[in-house]
């Protein structure tokens, strides 16, 4: 699913969605400057759907020229996190390229893939060395 971050599709990218932002939000918690940095470019991302499998994964697309990187970090994913008390056996990871937002991947524990992001109070997001 991931495609060089050099070349964006032209016509394909699209505004977040609310439940893309809100996701985003809640794996980059904290003051931490990685995770404030990552944040900074959200108003400024566009993502692109359609994952061969037919899952709600996204690629995300940051306009460089409208925020910095995050700080050097390791980690990847970056983030993630598993939605719990909930029929939706289901995992979001994040990944970052080179300081930026690059997807946003929801897995699921079974073998149907996720079709709608689920209800995000169900998201319990695992710690990170960032927060």
């Amino acid at each position: 699913m991931s495609r060089p971050q050099e070349t964006v599709p032209v016509d394909s990218p699209v505004p977040l969605s609310p439940i893309v932002v809100d996701t985003l939000e809640a794996l980059l918690p904290g003051d931490n400057p990685v995770h404030c940095a990552l944040r900074r470019q959200i108003p400024f991302t566009t993502m692109e759907e359609g994952c061969p499998c037919g899952c709600t994964s996204v690629d995300l697309w940051v306009d460089k020229t409208k925020c910095d990187p995050a700080p050097a970090h390791e980690g990847r994913p970056l983030a993630d996190g598993n939605y719990v008390d909930t029929d939706v056996y289901a995992g979001v990871i994040l990944f970052t390229s080179d300081g930026y937002l690059r997807s946003l991947e929801i897995h699921s524990w079974l073998e149907e893939p996720i079709r709608r992001w689920p209800d995000l109070s169900h998201l319990d997001v695992a710690p990170s060395h960032y927060q």
